[in-house]
């Protein structure tokens, strides 16, 4: 009898502490821990994900750099102003001895996120994260994006993607090619993390705006489904289900409005401070936005954003959509000074806004000012006007007349 025992247990400790570890999603799940019940064992309890009625939850950062700690602290905390926690972030100077962190975080460069879900990650040695960050180098929406979705995890939330009443169904070989190429995902890795359909009582309804749900080209879906963009922000579903699952701070009613009003806001925004958005249309048809400077061509977002509400946060981490008249005014006199030396290249040069010039240009739409002229006689070298200054400095470089004096003949 002893005997027998001591193999059940052994065997028990042995499968619960076994893990499917995928490269690319280390920790967001695991396989579940088999039960051992046997006459005279103890079944071991149902754990959940969730931290239940736990007020605090301790974050360590064991690298990265202050502005990287500050923004996972700033937006990470937008969970909290929905759900009956608190956040508090550590480094491990500034740890108390007392305190044992419940999610530690470790930065990279150039590869995938990845975290444990929930109270899973009480399980595996101290020293090791709970939550990897591969968000070094990237843009502020894409890092804000990351760590959303990563701390969603981290407070017990799954795939909305795997979700039992998802609406849309995957063609498997598309989707094989489409995992390998975009995360290096194995069949079987593509199958636990994305094909898999968890139990519903994980979820509310099915919710596509969610926070946790991947994003997908059109082509891995099993007849016709437009593509599924990035979600940068927290969706009325991922509120109410951290309301629900952390109750306490903020009612239904009291979210619904909320999130009504922001969406409000959002449909209505043009311009915030200096900048005002720019929408565009992608080569599919889909809706995208950027955003520049209000009146003068100083400023010029390059990065694409696939919703509104996505763009105007990128605004919101913009330094000069926020300079006063004195800061503006100093950044467009050092603007002007950079672009007036870097405007000359051979014999030809690109005339700054509001320098006159004795020929007409034909570049008199606001939209594209900027052409390509010589330097001593008063032609244009390339009969093409340019959106901004950037545009019309890289055409000159490429010339072979502002390069070989052809600019003069």
């Amino acid at each position: 009898m002893k005997i027998s025992i001591f193999f059940f247990l052994a065997l028990s400790l042995m499968i619960s502490c076994s893990r499917v570890i995928y490269r690319n999603t280390l920790f967001e799940h695991s396989i579940k821990t088999f039960k051992v019940i046997k006459k005279g064992l103890p079944s071991r309890k149902k754990r959940t994900a969730r931290y239940g009625n736990k007020k605090i939850i301790n974050v360590l950062f064991l690298n990265g750099s202050k502005v990287l700690q500050k923004t996972v602290d700033e937006v990470a905390s937008e969970w909290q102003d929905f759900g009956n926690f608190n956040f508090i972030f550590y480094t491990k100077r500034s740890l108390p001895q007392r305190i044992a962190p419940d999610i530690r975080v470790r930065f990279h460069r150039g590869r995938s996120s990845d975290s444990y879900v929930g109270r899973k990650g009480h399980r595996i040695n101290k020293n090791l994260p709970t939550m990897n960050l591969g968000i070094i180098g990237d843009s502020y929406i894409s890092q804000r994006e990351t760590v959303l979705h990563e701390f969603g995890h981290a407070l017990g939330l799954n795939h909305a993607h795997q979700h039992p009443q998802r609406s849309f169904s995957f063609n498997k070989n598309k989707l094989y090619a489409h995992c390998w190429d975009r995360f290096n995902y194995s069949k079987k890795q593509c199958n636990w993390n994305i094909l898999k359909k968890n139990p519903i009582k994980n979820y509310l309804s099915y919710d596509e705006d969610s926070i946790m749900h991947y994003s997908f080209p059109a082509k891995v879906f099993s007849g016709w489904h437009g593509k599924h963009p990035n979600n940068s922000s927290l969706s009325l579903g991922d509120k109410l289900l951290i309301a629900k699952l952390y109750p306490g701070r903020m009612g239904e009613d009291e979210i619904r409005q909320d999130h009504q009003g922001k969406m409000n806001w959002v449909a209505k925004a043009k311009e915030l401070g200096n900048c005002r958005v720019r929408g565009s249309v992608d080569t599919d048809g889909t809706q995208m936005y950027s955003y520049k400077s209000i009146t003068k061509d100083d400023f010029d977002h390059r990065y694409v954003y696939s919703s509104k509400e996505a763009v105007l946060h990128g605004m919101f981490k913009e330094k000069y959509c926020h300079l006063n008249s004195h800061e503006l005014a100093t950044y467009q006199r050092n603007l002007k000074r950079e672009r007036k030396q870097k405007s000359v290249y051979g014999y030809c040069r690109v005339p700054l806004l509001g320098e006159s010039v004795s020929y007409h240009v034909g570049c008199d739409n606001p939209k594209y000012p900027y052409h390509v002229g010589s330097i001593k006689r008063d032609r244009v070298v390339v009969s093409q006007c340019y959106q901004n200054f950037e545009q019309a400095l890289s055409v000159m470089k490429k010339s072979y007349q502002c390069r070989n004096g052809l600019a003069y003949n």
